[in-house]
């Protein structure tokens, strides 16, 4: 199997895998990568509910090179309360 760091991701193209590390409620449900137009951004996304009731992604993009999210991800520190300037509720 290649090494994560071997992995080159395709121009304009993104993946979102399950996060196995939550570690509370605030954590995302998912993450991911994206690459768009040659830089590489690290994605999270949440699950959330419509007034109706349907479900829907609220994803976050940051530049891979802004790596605080991913390293406590790495860690598994408890989550922050913010992500960015947005409040997780």
């Amino acid at each position: 199997m290649a090494d994560r760091k071997d992995f080159i991701q395709a121009a304009n193209t993104g993946q979102l895998f399950p996060n196995l590390r939550r570690t509370s409620e605030r954590s995302p449900h998912y993450t991911g990568t994206m690459n768009i137009e040659g830089v590489l951004y690290d994605l999270y996304a949440r699950v959330r509910k419509m007034r109706n009731g349907n479900d829907f992604f609220f994803i976050q993009a940051r530049k891979r090179s802004d790596r605080t999210w991913l390293n406590r991800l790495d860690n598994q520190e408890p989550a922050a309360k913010t992500f960015g300037d947005v409040k997780w509720e």
